[in-house]
């Protein structure tokens, strides 16, 4: 391989978009690659190695602005935690190289807003890789995928709607395949006033359906009282809430305190979502559970049943 390679190179090597590599270049600061003389991108080895590293722990479901500021000594101890990008010694493709192939799928049909193409790649999906793969390694991504596209103009709101659209009632059948009792713990999602992207919440309810939970899906962008409201009428053990974009709400801030003011001390706040970590001053003052992953919120949830976390107490007015 020569000493530095075109941006196309970079992504075919890495398995990202030449987009991708763009947006995270210039939102996140990834890399600072050298110039031709033409003014045109090029990456050294070293470059194409640690884009490769930053795609595979994206590919697990953390969100890039949760790791694109990590040393590669910080970066391998996230995929030692998955068996899924592990190479198969006979080369033998595994999950991950699978699910790779689904999310180039989903996104030409989501492109060329192919409805029924995208019913089928999940379909596909689905039975190809298990439920909690299809999530964690597909959906997911794809989603963040198109949350940077359409930050970057690239796609626009009709292809998120129509993503979001496919998915909320693709995953709504599936999660009705397994069926809870009256004494499986209860659980509100949905998202705080202002926030409206929804993808992240529908993704966190299906997931908590996956694993026994009885969900409450509220929908997007709703005032603190009316996520209270339900959650106390439901006498649910846990409130879930997705943030995802703006990340600089001058408002989110008090919202948050207001909802964990409201709460009852015994029902447990978990935050997840790619602007969640912009607000955590608020969300670690008022005792919320911050998660990155869907894996992380499934352990969060298994042991908030199993009562090895202590409900998270009130700020103080």
């Amino acid at each position: 391989m020569p000493a530095n390679v075109s941006i196309r190179n970079a992504a075919e090597r890495t398995g990202l978009s030449a987009h991708v590599i763009r947006a995270w270049e210039k939102r996140y600061r990834l890399l600072d690659p050298a110039r031709s003389e033409g003014g045109h991108r090029m990456y050294s080895e070293a470059d194409i190695q640690r884009l490769s590293l930053i795609a595979r722990v994206v590919r697990t479901g953390r969100s890039i602005g949760s790791v694109a500021h990590l040393a590669e000594a910080d970066l391998w101890p996230l995929l030692a935690r998955t068996r899924l990008y592990e190479k198969s010694s006979e080369g033998t493709p595994t999950p991950a190289d699978a699910a790779r192939t689904f999310r180039e799928a989903l996104m030409k049909a989501l492109i060329e807003l192919d409805t029924r193409g995208l019913d089928h790649v999940f379909e596909r999906a689905q039975v190809a890789l298990g439920w909690q793969a299809l999530l964690q390694l597909v959906i997911a991504p794809t989603a963040a995928d198109i949350g940077e596209r359409w930050r970057e103009g690239a796609l626009t709101a009709a292809h998120e709607h129509v993503f979001i659209t496919t998915v909320k009632v693709f995953l709504g059948n599936i999660t009705r395949q397994y069926p809870t009792t009256r004494f499986s713990p209860k659980i509100v999602v949905g998202t705080p006033a202002g926030q409206i992207h929804e993808l992240g919440a529908i993704l966190a309810a299906a997931a908590a359906a996956n694993i026994g939970w009885q969900v409450t899906y509220l929908g997007p962008s709703l005032q603190a009282e009316e996520i209270v409201g339900a959650t106390l009428l439901l006498q649910a053990k846990a409130l879930c809430l997705s943030i995802v974009y703006p990340p600089d709400d001058p408002d989110l801030p008090e919202q948050l305190t207001q909802i964990r003011r409201l709460l009852p001390e015994n029902v447990h706040l978990l935050v997840g979502g790619r602007a969640a970590e912009a607000y955590e001053p608020t969300l670690t003052a008022i005792g919320a559970r911050i998660g990155h992953t869907l894996d992380g919120l499934c352990a969060d949830l298994d042991a908030i049943r199993r009562g090895s976390i202590r409900a998270m107490a009130q700020p103080t007015p």
